[in-house]
């Protein structure tokens, strides 16, 4: 639950607790932690496992890589689509019909 929540303030993730509400184990989840929870889950940056977060268990070494694995991919396609758009709009030629 801890890193959830540090993963959606560094991400600035919007708070939804509503989405955490999907997972079996949601009932176990600190309320404190339970919007955080939903944003990582729904932004696809933590997604738990057999529909299950574990919010009381420690993060693992392998979790905690994939989750920043997913932070990265999500910047180098948020990156990636926003140089496109910088690089097309200065290569597009000004036509005035």
């Amino acid at each position: 639950a801890q890193a959830a929540v540090m993963v959606a303030k560094m991400e600035d993730l919007a708070a939804n607790a509503f989405y955490a509400d999907g997972f079996n184990d949601a009932s176990s989840m600190p309320a404190w932690a339970k919007d955080a929870i939903g944003a990582v889950a729904q932004a696809g940056i933590m997604v738990g496992n057999n529909n299950q977060f574990n919010p009381n268990q420690p993060i693992t070494r392998a979790e905690a890589v994939a989750t920043l694995d997913r932070i990265g991919d999500q910047r180098y396609d948020s990156q990636r689509h926003c140089h496109y758009q910088s690089w097309y709009s200065l290569k597009r030629p000004n036509h005035s019909w």
